[in-house]
């Protein structure tokens, strides 16, 4: 976020912010942190993605305590604020800066406060399962999904194109066979490639 070199009010925006937002919001929404942007922008765009955040997490979690929740709410509330009340770059820069990884350990368990005098890298302060742990689960559209997007992204070698896949699946499930049971017994070294917990 540097100033731009003829204009004042202008900061030269890192084509990984603009993409970040693209990625996000897609194409309509990035325009404004494209090349140049001012202060008013940034904050706009941060507020927003701040936002966001906060309402990804509350429909993803499916269960959590009223205290994490009011928690999450304060953090997003206060950076909010002092996204608001930011008078020059530096000093949005800074407040997301300290805010993401706050947020990020908030939503794996709880907020770090390691007051150790003794010990400056405390790694038992970073054991944040106190107070709650994250247990991810899918249901069978949601491997499904995952499976299907891995074969678009070419990320699972044994296809070659996600139109063989297609193909394979049409020719080889037996009839009233679902996906998931195909892919299954097709190909289950695959599957617990990607399902199996990782111990």
């Amino acid at each position: 976020m540097k100033k731009n070199k003829y204009f004042d009010h202008l900061y030269e925006v890192d084509f990984s912010m603009t993409y970040l937002f693209w990625e996000i919001y897609g194409g309509d929404e990035f325009y404004p942190l494209r090349e140049n942007a001012t202060l008013r922008d940034y904050k706009t765009h941060f507020s927003k993605l701040i936002k966001t955040l906060e309402k990804a997490f509350i429909d993803t979690v499916l269960n959590t305590d009223n205290s994490h929740l009011f928690e999450i709410n304060n953090l997003v509330i206060e950076q909010l604020e002092k996204i608001e009340n930011s008078k020059k770059i530096d000093d949005l820069s800074n407040s997301l800066l300290i805010f993401y990884p706050r947020f990020c350990f908030l939503i794996i368990g709880k907020r770090i406060n390691n007051t150790s005098q003794k010990t400056k890298d405390n790694r038992s302060t970073w054991e944040i399962n106190q107070h709650r742990q994250i247990l991810y689960l899918q249901n069978s559209d949601q491997q499904k999904n995952l499976i299907l997007d891995l074969i678009k992204q070419n990320k699972i070698p044994e296809f070659k194109s996600y139109k063989e896949f297609d193909e394979r699946f049409k020719s080889e499930r037996n009839n009233d066979e679902n996906f998931l049971d195909w892919f299954k017994r097709k190909y289950s070294q695959i599957y617990f490639r990607i399902f199996d917990p990782i111990k």
